[in-house]
């Protein structure tokens, strides 16, 4: 011992190896044996905690599977890529047809082509409002705003509804396409401004009219020639009669830059002229072979207001989603259909090719029954095996399990295995869905059997496997047996708080035998000391004696 290592210098006796010698024998007898029991109560508490999380995952497995949301699951088959359906626990078993998909549509406008971003385009100030459903949002512009400008305030203003960007279709041509956020809701436009006309006028001019000379005039595309016959007595006002005759007898259909008349020639001049504010188009006109002849057109097309300036297209109309079930034909303001079918969602993709159909089953859902027994079996062959070495005794081997002799671990396999191998009054147990126990406790599962059962019987296994309102399932009763178990102040839960009572047991009776020890040790050390110190006088003196002794006997030599 350091504190008394000059122990036994006076007398070569109680030296502080016969105290290490002794302590050491009695902590072998009196420590050693209480460190062991702490160190087997340690292992115990990391034993508990393997056995409380199988435990649990074994409860939550029970639990599932004693559940009604696992025998109302529901699969979906015939998904397209035109129709998605999904289906909600419990939803009916069906099958149904769905042809003839046409998605609903969002409103989208596009501008006309403007050159740069940047520079102001219109030459008026004004506001141009922009209605959406029951709403309507304000932008205002002055002869200064540029198309970027115009963009973000859109989106700044009306963003909430409507979304505004610019896409650049070729070099220095942009154009302004503004898409409402949601499908069947159309976009109007209202301008503060009154829009004008756009007005085209044709001057067709002939210094020497002959017979062959041929006048081309474009609107919109369409192209009307005429031939002159000075002999047959056309003059320059008869070819612009007759360019005239041929543009009034094409059909131009309806909307925006085709509304549009042509006056009556006038000395050789023809006006072309909008019938609605704010139309828009094109018109050219060309002499085709004869150089004396010549043919001007000038353009005044003025941007009054915003809307005009921008020459806005409806290029993609809303429109509502429609399709048949079952060929009843549906309409709807969405492409997500939640209530035709309880518990059921339609989602409608893209447009249904002509002939194509989807042909939708919803089933009960085997595969998620499947899984989940899978589970059970897997959670229950760990706790088993677990349990089993927990418990063990080998007499040929010695080997002994951490709790092998805790009566409650050793009842928790032959409580589960009693409960789940139970026979009901039907005569049926777990053996009858193929899962079965060998000879040493460990679980398997006939997949073919179950399946066939959940096919052939799907309500009496339900009624085996979670009970009814009268009856209880043979998971129902484990998972009560499990919560009897496990949670606050159960079953394992006083099992743990009897190890923790264990274990500071023992550490307050190895603290106060340590303590024992350490103070007997102490006396013994002091008594050694002053034994040691007395053992050194009566040795000094003896030797003193002596000395005087062979002194007396020298002399009388």
């Amino acid at each position: 011992m350091a504190a008394i290592n000059s122990l036994g210098i006076g007398s070569g006796v109680l030296t502080s190896d016969i105290i290490d010698q002794l302590r050491a024998v009695d902590e072998s007898n009196i420590i050693k044996p209480l460190e062991n029991k702490i160190t087997l109560a340690n292992q115990k508490e990391d034993a508990y905690k393997l056995l409380s999380s199988l435990m649990t995952t074994f409860k939550t497995s029970a639990y599932t599977l004693d559940g009604d949301n696992l025998y109302l699951a529901r699969s979906v088959t015939g998904n397209t890529d035109a129709l998605t359906v999904t289906a909600e626990a419990g939803a009916d078993v069906q099958s149904f047809n769905i042809t003839n998909i046409d998605k609903a549509e969002k409103d989208v406008w596009n501008s006309g082509v403007i050159s740069d971003t940047t520079v102001a385009f219109q030459t008026a100030a004004g506001t141009l409002d922009i209605g959406i459903g029951i709403d309507t949002f304000t932008i205002n512009y002055t002869v200064a705003s540029t198309l970027d400008e115009i963009r973000d305030s859109i989106n700044n203003t009306a963003g909430a509804k409507v979304t505004a960007s610019i896409l650049e279709v070729g070099a220095n041509q942009f154009e302004l396409v503004i898409t409402a956020d949601n499908v069947n809701e159309f976009i109007t436009f209202n301008d503060s401004n009154a829009a004008v006309q756009q007005v085209d006028t044709v001057t067709l001019a002939d210094t020497a009219l002959a017979d062959g000379d041929e006048f081309s005039l474009t609107i919109n595309g369409f192209t009307a020639n005429y031939v002159a016959s000075v002999t047959g007595g056309d003059d320059i006002n008869t070819v612009n009669d007759a360019l005239k005759a041929l543009m009034d007898a094409h059909d131009f259909g309806s909307g925006a830059g085709n509304d549009f008349t042509i006056s009556a020639s006038v000395g050789s001049v023809q006006t072309i002229t909008a019938q609605t504010a704010g139309t828009s188009f094109t018109s050219s006109a060309t002499v085709v072979n004869d150089p004396s002849a010549s043919a001007t057109m000038s353009s005044v097309h003025t941007t009054a207001n915003l809307y005009q300036a921008l020459n806005l297209n409806n290029i993609q109309v809303a429109e509502a989603a429609t399709f048949d079930y079952n060929g009843i034909s549906i309409t709807r303001s969405t492409n997500e259909i939640s209530d035709l079918i309880n518990g059921v969602t339609l989602t409608l993709n893209q447009n249904q090719a002509v002939g194509d159909s989807a042909n939708i089953k919803i089933a009960q859902n085997d595969t998620s029954i499947s899984s989940e027994m899978s589970i059970f079996v897997n959670s229950y062959n760990n706790l088993i095996t677990n349990l089993q070495d927990m418990t063990k005794s080998s007499r040929e081997t010695g080997a002994v399990g951490i709790f092998q002799g805790e009566s409650f671990v050793k009842s928790i396999s032959r409580e589960l295995s009693a409960l789940i191998f139970q026979v009901d009054d039907s005569g049926k147990s777990l053996v009858d869905y193929g899962i079965d126990v060998d000879r040493y406790g460990i679980m398997s599962l006939d997949v073919d059997v179950f399946a066939n059962k959940f096919v052939t019987e799907p309500e009496a296994m339900e009624l085996f496997f979670s009970g009814n309102a009268t009856t209880d399932g043979v998971f129902t009763k484990l998972n009560d047996k499990m919560n009897e178990y496990t949670g606050y102040k159960k079953l394992l839960s006083n099992f743990s708080d009897q190890l923790d009572d264990r274990k500071d047991a023992l550490v307050s009776q190895y603290d106060k035998l340590k303590a024992s020890l350490d103070s007997r040790y102490e006396i013994m050390t002091k008594r050694f000391i002053a034994y040691d110190a007395m053992i050194s006088r009566i040795n000094f003196q003896f030797s003193s004696l002596q000395m005087m002794i062979d002194a007396e006997a020298n002399k009388n030599n």
